[in-house]
């Protein structure tokens, strides 16, 4: 195991090089290197290294005397080299290992197959593709042709349009010029004919009759009336834009999606199927049972009060239920109307939808009272609160607003949602789910969709949303026991807990900004 200092490719002479753990003085000079201890060893000490080399279970290195001294003095299994080596050819491990070895070819024989499955069907997606893209052509050459029959149409109207007026003004032209025809020959009629006194009036009266003809002409050129009118072609500025490459109109691109492939694992007998390849963990900070020792609750939506405390609320009870930040129960709030998502105002007040039935309820908690019910324009579920207003969503007709000052009820985004939508607030946009679909949306402030995310196999059955202070998107997928990130600016998306933390089928979801807090319910 041990290298010459010549092999080491070291620019000294051996007399440059003492051992580093010589036994015999300090001027020993070393002969040799261990590329484990990383130090020159003399003759003597080479020998002593050899003779007391070891295993360390722990980290599964061998060492020899220097480095059990040295790096692995702290651990605590290791052994010598007989007895690590001992039976290794009817060990357990050599099972284990020649098992492993067999996973390993059965995961790449299933990787093989199901790459092969993925080339044949290129072709059927291809068939799909151009049958789609022919529906497409034939209804873009329809639209084009009822365009074109339209343009003909306009272009025949405003010729004859333009041409009417024309003729109109050249039939006054027309009598303009015979006027002015008439006036010369009267001139030579006066000269020829009249009296000097005749003559002088005559033409005083023609110079007028010039100099208002000659106002009328340039009155033309003032007005713009003499300007070449011209039927042009406008076409509209997006449309133009997106065909200026008519290339572009369609094209192919690359979608990938969650492996069907199924793996064997050393740690685990079992199957597994990777979600993402982009996983991160949080890690518990407090735990707790709603209303410890009860029975039967169906909880619908969770909110952090500003001071810490937690607000539940309880589909089956009907109910508002409160834990101390601590996580302990205070009291719960019965009878004062349907519960289902709630969102906290402040300290004292918090906004309850009622889910089938049409109103908000305002709960003042400390009196533990209803204290405003404002009418909503359908059964309403989840809501969210931000600088004043309240948003929430109405089944059948999409989201709507509400200002606390007023009570003022705008709508903000209209779809025929399902019942039981949860909604969040990030920035100054508007995400959503759709537990129906398994379709999340962004939606910024003027109510324009930014994204839509939709993969079912990552996050399935989504019940709850929120938002933390850095632009992340937290949803909980009931069916895949999960909760996922996704961020707001890129869509990358991330598991942030999954069953192996203990979830199972999460119910509701809230991010404490103050606090940096993330609450499950499970």
């Amino acid at each position: 195991m041990n290298k010459t200092i010549q092999d080491e490719g070291v620019n000294m002479t051996s007399a440059d090089i003492k051992c580093g753990y010589c036994e015999e003085g300090k001027n020993s000079l070393a002969v040799t290197w261990c590329p484990e201890c990383a130090h020159a060893l003399c003759d003597f000490c080479e020998k002593k290294h050899d003779e007391h080399t070891c295993f360390c279970v722990n980290h599964e290195l061998f060492l020899c005397n220097a480095c059990i001294q040295d790096t692995h003095k702290s651990c605590d299994d290791v052994k010598p080299i007989p007895e690590v080596i001992k039976n290794s050819k009817h060990s357990i491990a050599k099972e284990a290992v020649k098992q492993c070895l067999n996973d390993v070819i059965t995961n790449l024989n299933n990787i093989k197959r199901d790459r092969d499955d993925n080339i044949k069907m290129f072709n059927q997606q291809k068939k799909e593709i151009l049958k789609e893209f022919t529906t497409f052509r034939e209804e873009v050459v329809k639209k084009l042709n009822d365009t074109e029959n339209k343009l003909i149409g306009d272009i025949d109207y405003h010729v004859e349009e333009q041409t009417k007026e024309i003729k109109t003004f050249l039939m006054k032209i027309d009598e303009q010029i015979a006027d002015t025809k008439q006036r010369l020959r009267d001139v030579d009629l006066m000269t020829s004919f009249g009296s000097d006194f005749q003559t002088f009036l005559g033409i005083k009266e023609v110079e007028k009759y010039v100099h208002k003809e000659e106002f009328q002409l340039q009155s033309l050129f003032d007005n713009n009336q003499l300007d070449e009118i011209c039927i042009k072609f406008n076409v509209n500025k997006q449309l133009q834009s997106d065909m200026t490459d008519i290339t572009q109109v369609c094209e192919i691109f690359l979608q990938t999606n969650p492996t069907k492939v199924r793996i064997f694992r050393k740690d685990k007998r079992q199957m597994q199927t990777p979600i993402s390849s982009k996983e991160s963990h949080l890690g518990l900070a407090q735990k707790f049972e709603i209303e410890e020792g009860s029975r039967n609750r169906s909880i619908r939506g969770c909110s952090f009060l500003p001071n810490g405390k937690f607000v539940f609320t309880d589909h089956n009870s009907q109910s508002l239920i409160i834990h101390d930040s601590n996580g302990s129960f205070q009291y719960s709030i019965e009878g004062q109307g349907r519960v289902f998502d709630v969102a906290a105002i402040d300290n004292k007040y918090v906004a309850v939808t009622s889910g089938s039935e049409d109103v908000i309820n305002l709960y003042n908690i400390e009196s533990q009272e209803v204290v405003k019910t404002t009418k909503t324009n359908g059964p309403c579920y989840g809501i969210t609160h931000k600088s004043g207003a309240l948003f929430y969503c109405v089944e059948g007709k999409g989201i709507e607003t509400m200002a606390l000052s007023d009570n003022i009820i705008s709508e903000f985004y209209k779809e025929a949602l399902p019942w039981g939508m949860y909604i969040t607030i990030v920035d100054d946009k508007i995400c959503f789910v759709n537990h129906d679909s398994d379709i999340i949306k962004l939606l910024d402030s003027s109510s324009k969709v930014c994204w839509t995310f939709h993969y079912k196999h990552f996050l399935c059955d989504p019940r709850g949303v929120t938002s933390d202070n850095h632009g992340l998107i937290y949803l909980i997928g009931y069916t895949t026991n999960n909760v996922v990130s996704i961020s707001m600016d890129n869509m990358e998306c991330k598991q942030v807990l999954s069953m192996e933390d203990g979830l199972l089928n999460p119910t509701a979801i809230d991010f404490d900004v103050r606090r940096n807090s993330l609450m499950v319910v499970s």
